[in-house]
């Protein structure tokens, strides 16, 4: 997700915040030009509720919610995030139209492809009418009993917290044409140049590195 924000030029900032604060978004202001998207994401949550932040927080950048209380434009939010991550077509696809039951076997496995959290799947299900209200209730009462509703749930199939690699792309790359200091761009990307150095030559052995050849001569 990170990935993808970052190609259509929306910047992603990673960082340490409060649990209860799973991310926000801004504009930041140029002079004499077109304002920067930006979503920040707490580092320090699971990759399923980061992918869902950071849906969210793109539909509150994309979004026109004009007459809207701030409670109805963060469930305007959530619906936007759960149609982006978990498409209707796909869904009910995989699910059919009209389930009375899904267990938590078959959850888990539709967790593991659309990468997003049990709950969350369940709530699409029951916006897309895959299950009944009556259904509804009662899987989500299986798993709030389970503790999988809560913030910093344990998710059968959990994957990598998003990390945000253009700047480092970018960085790397002015280093290896020689158009950035190892120096400058250790500081850019807050790191050591020792680290840098590391950065370089990762995935390179067992051929010399870039950096190494430059200091030979």
């Amino acid at each position: 997700m990170a990935e993808l924000m970052e190609q259509k030029g929306i910047k992603v900032i990673a960082i340490g915040l409060a649990e209860e604060v799973s991310g926000s978004k801004a504009f930041v202001q140029r002079p004499g030009q077109p304002g920067v998207p930006v979503i920040v994401v707490n580092g320090k949550h699971n990759g399923v509720r980061q992918r869902f932040t950071l849906a969210h927080e793109l539909a509150h950048l994309v979004l026109k919610c004009v007459g809207l209380s701030d409670k109805e434009e963060e469930k305007a939010a959530d619906r936007f995030a759960g149609a982006f991550l978990m498409a209707k077509e796909m869904m009910k696809r995989l699910l059919g139209a009209n389930r009375t039951f899904i267990s938590l076997g078959e959850l888990a496995e539709l967790q593991r492809l659309f990468k997003v959290s049990v709950a969350c799947l369940v709530v699409r299900c029951s916006q897309l009418e895959v299950l009944s209200k009556s259904a509804y209730g009662k899987l989500f009462g299986i798993i709030r009993a389970r503790g999988l509703n809560s913030q910093g749930s344990q998710e059968p199939n959990d994957i990598p917290p998003e990390r945000p690699q253009r700047m480092e792309r970018l960085c790397l790359r002015a280093v290896a044409e020689e158009a950035l200091s190892e120096a400058k761009a250790a500081e850019l990307l807050h790191m050591t140049v020792r680290d840098l150095d590391r950065l370089m030559v990762q995935g390179c052995s067992p051929w010399p590195s870039r950096l190494g050849h430059l200091r030979a001569h």
